[in-house]
């Protein structure tokens, strides 16, 4: 279960930002919500810093790439969710639909990464589900390399066995790192691109 609430637009009826409000106090839930709608000036922002002011809710802003960067004509892009596409169980046929090329277009992209064991694999596939990703999730929500999630939200989700698991697997793997959270004291798993 996701620890943290999502907004990703105001484009909904105030009702329902109400009934995320509600959720969040319900189930001490974080709202997450990109600093460029938390510098615009109506009136669910003023009602939301009141509500964090008076620590009746915890907003934690994020940064959110320019759409700009994520335009699927860039082949570097297409690259990189290609193979995250890969460990979320896409056809080579689904991958080239998807991007609108022939499966050999496709079958390029993949070729572009070095070789990564079934271990990078398996924990791409679980940093991108903890994040709600599919395969059928729209392109421009895939994110760019390095990926990172924040430990304690990992651990968190896994049980001690798998979690122990989950440790011995990143031992080892020069595409995966533990580096300094956004937070003080916290750590981020990083998952980086597999380059030739």
């Amino acid at each position: 279960m996701s620890e943290t609430i999502k907004i990703s637009s105001l484009k909904i009826k105030f009702k329902d930002i109400l009934d995320l409000v509600d959720d969040a106090i319900e189930d001490r839930k974080k709202i997450e919500i990109p600093n460029e709608i938390l510098k615009q000036n109506n009136n669910i922002i003023v009602l939301l810093k009141w509500l964090q002011k008076h620590k009746i809710i915890d907003l934690n802003p994020v940064m959110v790439r320019q759409s700009k960067n994520l335009s699927i004509k860039s082949r570097h892009l297409k690259i990189q969710i290609a193979l995250q596409l890969k460990v979320l169980g896409s056809s080579m046929n689904e991958i080239a639909n998807i991007f609108g090329v022939k499966s050999t277009t496709a079958e390029g992209y993949l070729k572009e990464s070095s070789k990564f064991d079934q271990n990078y694999s398996q924990i791409l596939k679980l940093v991108l589900e903890m994040k709600g990703l599919t395969k059928k999730s729209p392109v421009n929500e895939f994110p760019i390399f390095p990926i990172r999630l924040n430990i304690e939200k990992i651990k968190d989700s896994l049980k001690s066995t798998e979690y122990d698991k989950f440790n011995a697997d990143i031992k080892g793997c020069k595409w995966i790192k533990i580096i300094t959270g956004k937070d003080l004291g916290t750590q981020d798993l990083s998952i980086l691109y597999p380059k030739k």
